[in-house]
Formats: C-alpha cells, sequence, structure tokens
C-alpha cells in the first residue's frame, strides 16, 4: 500500500521518480517481488518503468517481460527495458538492440546503442554514442565512458585530438 502511494506520487509529481528508484533499491529484493510483477503488467507507463528500474537496481532478471517491454508503447518503458538489456548483458537480444537504434525516440535511441556497445555490438553503435558524447545532452558523459573503452584506440585518440582541438569541448 506504502509503495503504491509513493508510486501515485511519482505519477503526480514526475521529479519524485528518481527517488522512488533510489529507494526501491533500498528494499530487499525478496519483499519486491509481488510488487514488481504487478508494476509490470499494470496500465501505467510509469508503473512499468519502476517495475523494470527496480529489476535494474537489483540486478534481477525479468525473463519474458524483457522482450515484451522492449516493444512497449511508452518510450519511457521502452528506453529503461533497453537499459536493462545492456545492464544485464542480455546479448540474445541484440537483434532487438539493433532495430530499437531506429527508434524514433532518442532516449531510446541511445540506450539501445549503450547496451549493444555493453554486449559487444559495433556496428552502429559507435556512431550514435560519438554523437552523444559530442552534445550536451544527458548522455554526454556515460556516451564519451562507453564509446573510449568500445573504440579501436587508434580510432579513439585521433578523435579525443579532435575534440581537444575544438574549443566547444
Amino acid at each position: 500500500t506504502r509503495i503504491d502511494g509513493v508510486a501515485a506520487l511519482a505519477e503526480a509529481v514526475p521529479e519524485a521518480t528518481r527517488g522512488l528508484i533510489s529507494a526501491l533499491g533500498w528494499l530487499r529484493p525478496e519483499s519486491l517481488r509481488g510488487i514488481v510483477k504487478s508494476f509490470l503488467d499494470d496500465a501505467s507507463p510509469l508503473r512499468r518503468m519502476l517495475g523494470l528500474a527496480a529489476c535494474s537496481v537489483h540486478r534481477v532478471d525479468p525473463h519474458s517481460y524483457l522482450g515484451r517491454l522492449l516493444r512497449d508503447d511508452a518510450p519511457i518503458v521502452r528506453s529503461r527495458a533497453l537499459r536493462l538489456v545492456g545492464e544485464l548483458g542480455r546479448a540474445e537480444l541484440n537483434q532487438e538492440l539493433r532495430e530499437a537504434v531506429r527508434d524514433p525516440d532518442d532516449t531510446c535511441r541511445f540506450w539501445a546503442a549503450w547496451s549493444a556497445g555493453l554486449i559487444g555490438e559495433r556496428g552502429p553503435t559507435i556512431p550514435i554514442l560519438k554523437q552523444h558524447a559530442e552534445g550536451d545532452g544527458a548522455f554526454k558523459w556515460r556516451a564519451l565512458d562507453l564509446v573510449l573503452r568500445i573504440m579501436p584506440q587508434p580510432e579513439a585518440m585521433a578523435w579525443l585530438r579532435s575534440l581537444n582541438s575544438d574549443p566547444k569541448h
């Protein structure tokens, strides 16, 4: 009941969502089992995303839910599912990531590329991560961190030199 109340608050005040996700991390995974399952099945996109976020903070694989939520109508749910693929190292979902790098939502494209990079896919991953690293968006530093680790070293060094020569960076 309390978690439902806090979830309702997060639906009314989206700024509270990050705090709620952190709070879910403090709870024992056993105490969340039924709650997370109900969130993953909920009609509310925010609650489905919270279910995925709870799985993320506890590194619990939601198994078949993950595949279904990768195709969710709500970008907030798809992006969290795409992120979870990489966090869990679910390489068998590589094809879904390849498709998601063309998602109409920028956040979904980023998390698809990030997760693909973590599981070893390079194809369209590097250009997407470089684009975010060169920008000023929310994913700049996360993109920079990963792209430098997955690019071939000579290419990464040349790219860093070009960034260094640009006063914007």
